[in-house]
């Protein structure tokens, strides 16, 4: 039933004007000019403060401090029934246009209760331009039907002339705290419309969205509803995000608030099948690997000397996918836990005892690449990154490693302890999904046979045996490709996204190695074959050769990315001066 019109939304027609006019008239807290392009608050202020406007009929929002989402406060919003037009909610102000690439959601609580109690349907978080429009306004957002107490992502028009499914059903948890998102970029000819629960991408369409008018409001809670039967959920977190230069790709807004050991919420990725969509990335923003370069970036005094040393060696290696599970794959595999799998003892073996002794989940079937440095990542639901390095299968309940650590997704993306330069294995990894929306917004992780013995900030130590007094590059050095938009668009889709990141935010040298250097490290294919499915590079390696783009070589079962060609190498990289990433100069 996805993308067509459903009768078993009831109409909301004079609800939602009722809410619209509430809130068009409801008082404000004092705001900027512009919103914010990211409004993401919970309720830890015991109030409604950063809230732009709340507002209630025929019940109450109340702050609640008995059921939380693992902080001291969540909102309580309440109908009292007796057959009254009625909504409990809040709203954050915004500023959406057509093209704008924009999320929101909450994290909300029904009660098991809640189909039993609900008659009528009940929008749960949405958009709406009331503000402009008044009584003619339009909305999209996220609905339980009463009809069968799934939800719907759907658009409309407040004079209830049009009203449509734009993804669904799915189905709601009851009892229990979940995460709704919606993410859409906002056109009235052919939009983006992607539904989330939880961090997993449950439907999506490309049906348009908005008709043609801006969005100037986003408000959560119970928007609108007439029964007999009083109803009652909660909800916390509230995000509100318009995507700013990358806003093909969101980058800050949680999909799935899990929480730390410490308490303190933590993004995760949204997922598609078990994996992280394309427009995500490990790390928060502060992470060197997530910084931009400036475009008045001070160099290296040495960068001349450095690149030299690098390119004197050789051109850079060719990318390879189909060599998952075998001796040639030094990629590093990724696992995302879920709550469901298996618990697992983590056994040291070597000089990492940190974690040594600790139990994670660990998907039944993971295992370490299939080279001799036998990597292994796992992302547990509490959002920890498991980094590994000689680790081996699970076996009897245990799984041993030589060195490793953990680290939290969303923080820097340093001093984990599972390769030379200690960057988290998630740092600068290309993945297949990336590759298909045709833009990483990320450094890389280089490696190289002239490293020196010596290391520079973002990396914390080396394994280098070069002299650094001679020119050669220390760990942690960041290179930096220039090159035009004009001169990228020679180059094929697959091949312009990955130069693009070099030039944008450039790469970070992390390990030594014995090609005369290499850069975009794609993600080891084993994250997949590893549970009897394609690599989904060689997937999407076979796809675009079938769509006609250059640089790609098939032999033998491996697929060939030509990294090096068509790029004057010697002349084009420069070494950025490390204060940059610092931010001390």
């Amino acid at each position: 039933m996805q993308g067509s019109s459903r009768r078993v939304l009831k109409p909301l027609v004079a609800l939602l004007v009722l809410v619209l006019v509430a809130l068009a008239g409801a008082p404000a807290m004092a705001v900027e000019e512009s919103p914010p392009v990211l409004r993401q608050f919970g309720m830890e202020t015991g109030d409604f403060s950063r809230f732009d406007k709340t507002a209630a009929t025929a019940g109450s929002v109340t702050i609640d401090g008995n059921r939380t989402y693992g902080g001291e406060y969540s909102a309580h919003a309440h109908y009292e029934g007796l057959n009254r037009p009625g909504f409990a909610l809040t709203a954050f102000d915004v500023e959406w246009a057509g093209g704008d690439d924009v999320w929101y959601g909450a994290g909300f609580y029904l009660p098991l209760t809640f189909p039993a109690s609900q008659h009528a349907d009940v929008m749960l978080v949405g958009w709406d331009n009331r503000p402009t429009y008044q009584s003619g306004a339009d909305y999209s957002g996220v609905v339980i039907a009463a009809s069968d107490h799934k939800a719907y992502l759907v658009r409309g028009k407040a004079d209830g002339s049009q009203r449509e499914v734009l993804a669904g059903p799915i189905d709601v948890p009851l009892g229990r705290w979940f995460f709704t998102e919606v993410h859409q970029r906002l056109d009235g000819a052919k939009g983006v419309n992607e539904l989330f629960v939880d961090g997993e991408l449950e439907s999506k369409s490309d049906r348009p969205n908005t008709y043609g008018r801006a969005a100037d409001q986003v408000r959560y809670g119970m928007l609108g509803l007439q029964q007999l039967t009083p109803l009652d959920l909660w909800f916390d977190r509230a995000v509100a995000r318009k995507s700013g230069s990358d806003r093909t790709c969101n980058w800050g807004v949680t999909a799935s608030p899990w929480m730390t050991e410490s308490g303190s919420y933590i993004a995760a990725a949204k997922h598609e099948g078990g994996y992280p969509v394309g427009c995500w990335r490990p790390y928060s923003d502060a992470s060197p690997f997530n910084q931009r370069i400036p475009e008045d970036a001070r160099v290296d005094s040495g960068s001349a000397q450095m690149v030299k040393r690098l390119t004197d060696a050789g051109m850079p290696t060719d990318r390879r996918a189909g060599i998952a599970d075998t001796s040639e794959d030094f990629y590093k595999p990724t696992y995302w836990a879920r709550p469901t799998d298996p618990l697992v003892r983590l056994n040291a073996t070597g000089s990492s005892p940190q974690i040594d002794g600790d139990l994670i989940r660990v998907p039944v079937g993971a295992r370490p690449a299939g080279g001799s440095d036998r990597h292994m990542t796992i992302v547990q639901p509490d959002g920890w990154e498991y980094d590994l390095w000689h680790a081996e299968p699970v076996s009897g309940g245990v799984l041993s490693y030589n060195a490793g650590r953990k680290i939290p997704i969303v923080g820097d993306g340093l001093n984990s302890a599972a390769t030379a330069s200690r960057f988290g294995n998630l740092a600068g990894r290309i993945r297949a999904q990336e590759m298909e929306v045709g833009q990483i917004n990320h450094a890389f992780f280089m490696a190289a046979s002239t490293t020196a013995t010596t290391a520079v900030y973002p990396a914390a130590k080396s394994d280098g045996n070069r002299d650094p007094a001679a020119g050669y590059p220390p760990m942690g050095t960041r290179f930096q490709l220039q090159i035009s938009d004009a001169e990228l668009s020679r180059f094929p889709y697959w091949k312009q996204a990955v130069l693009r990141a070099f030039r944008d935010y450039g790469g970070y040298l992390g390990d030594t190695t014995g090609s005369p250097w290499t850069f975009a490290a794609l993600e080891s294919g084993s994250s997949y074959t590893s549970f009897g499915l394609e690599d989904r590079m060689v997937t999407f390696a076979r796809q675009a050769m079938q769509q006609g783009q250059g640089g790609i070589d098939y032999s033998g079962g491996i697929y060939y990315f030509d990294i090096a060609s068509g790029v004057d190498w010697a002349n084009r990289l420069r070494v950025i001066d490390p204060c940059v990433t610092e931010r001390t100069c």
